[in-house]
Parts: structure tokens; C-alpha cells; sequence
């Protein structure tokens, strides 16, 4: 049976700037009408596991680029007994400032709170395309994603995800020699068998209160009919 995993962005209290926001209270309505139609939730680490993929149809949640917002999100979430995962690009973390200068990004201390209620995993070091990296460029830029997680949190994570959804078998392999076991890419499909990394399904501006639902409730053979069509026109995600 399948696992739906969604991949949020910015969670803001008010208007999101870009289509991948979504409103902190469009976010709630979403998850609120999954779990009243009885979806179950698991964490982001078990979403490829065969005993999650073996019985029945479940949900995780993750987020991208550790926005500021998403805070109160992991903690609504938690409330809810939802635990998350939270991927975070090192530099934006120590900086608080991410692309084009955009800041309110987590801080080192706030992460180190929120480590105690959802998994805290890595999303590269600077956000570049892991592809375009040499070897030694690609080893060093999981390295440092996975030492700055484990400074902050107090323990190795094993979860990331691929930036931007660019990856190859090369960053596949620095990703788990970097000791991540867990590799979120960005396809929009769900999974249905495990894989070399999980197929995340991202949540948009657009997307009303029953987005995630009708995604949840889609057949197998609809997904599967998707996905051949996308790799009939070349699409990743």
C-alpha cells in the first residue's frame, strides 16, 4: 500500500511570497482534514520501510530550507502526535539569511529546541544543486551538513533531502557515506516499494484544504498512470 509523504516550505502566519508558502492556517486545515478522515500518520524515516509499505495507506510530513515558520507548524504537529521532519541548509542556519537575502530562517538554538519533537536532517550546506559538485566538493558539502546537524541536536541525523530535487547516483552515495539513510528527493508521487530514495509530493500556495486528502485518496492505478506520463514527457517531479 502506499506511503504519502508532503513537502512543505515556508509556513507563514500571513500571505506566503512565493507559490511553494503555504498560509500557517491553510497548513492546519490541511493536516486537520486528513486526520479527520482517519489518515494515518508516520515519520518521514519509516515512509520506505516494508512494513509501512506492506499495510495499509499512510502520510509524513516534512519540511524544506528550515523557514522560521515552520516552528510553530512542528509544534502544532507535535500536539497533534505527528512527529515531522525538518531538513535545514547549514548556512541559512547560522546565518538566519537564505537566498536573495531573505531571513528568518532557524537559528542553531532554536533548532536545538525542536529537536526533542520531530527529526532534524540536513538539506545540503550552501542549497546548491548537488549534481554540479566535484567528488571531493560533493563529500564535503554532506559532511558538513550532517557534522552541523549533529552540533546542534547532539546526535547524527540519518534524513535528508536532496536540494532543489537535483540528485544523481553520485550524491546518493556521498548522501550515505555522509551516514544519511533516509533520502527525500522531490517527485511528485507517492511510494509504493522502497527505493533508493522517497518520493515527496510538495504542497503549493494553491492548494486548498482537501489538496493533500485527494492525494491521499488517489488510486494506485491513477498515481501509477501519472507517473508513466511523466516519464513519457521527461518530468522528475
Amino acid at each position: 500500500m502506499p506511503v504519502l509523504v508532503l513537502m512543505y516550505h515556508d509556513t507563514p502566519r500571513g500571505a506566503p511570497d512565493d507559490i511553494f508558502g503555504v498560509r500557517f492556517s491553510a497548513f492546519q486545515d490541511q493536516i486537520t482534514t486528513l486526520i479527520d478522515s482517519g489518515a494515518s500518520f508516520i515519520p518521514f524515516c519509516e515512509a520506505h520501510t516494508p512494513a509501512r509499505l506492506a499495510s495499509g495507506r499512510h502520510v509524513a510530513v516534512t519540511f524544506d530550507d528550515g523557514n522560521g515558520s515552520n516552528a510553530a507548524a512542528v509544534e502544532w504537529l507535535h500536539g497533534k502526535g505527528i512527529r515531522s521532519s525538518l531538513f535545514i541548509v547549514t548556512d541559512w542556519a547560522r546565518s538566519q539569511i537564505g537566498e536573495n537575502g531573505k531571513p528568518g530562517y532557524l537559528s542553531p538554538s532554536a533548532l536545538r529546541a525542536l529537536s526533542g519533537i520531530c527529526a532534524i536532517g540536513g538539506h545540503g550546506s550552501t542549497h546548491v544543486a548537488l549534481p554540479s559538485l566535484s567528488d571531493p566538493e560533493l563529500a564535503a558539502e554532506m559532511a558538513n551538513s550532517a557534522l552541523f546537524v549533529e552540533e546542534v541536536c547532539g546526535h547524527r541525523p540519518t534524513e535528508m533531502s536532496f536540494p532543489g530535487g537535483a540528485l544523481d547516483r553520485r550524491a546518493s552515495s556521498a548522501a550515505r557515506a555522509a551516514g544519511f539513510a533516509h533520502l527525500g528527493n522531490s517527485v511528485f508521487d507517492i511510494n509504493q516499494g522502497a527505493g533508493d530514495t522517497i518520493n515527496r509530493v510538495v504542497v503549493r500556495a494553491s492548494d486548498d484544504a482537501r489538496g493533500p486528502l485527494t492525494l491521499y485518496r488517489r488510486s494506485l492505478a491513477e498515481w501509477r498512470a501519472r507517473a508513466a506520463y511523466r516519464r513519457v514527457r521527461g518530468w522528475l517531479g
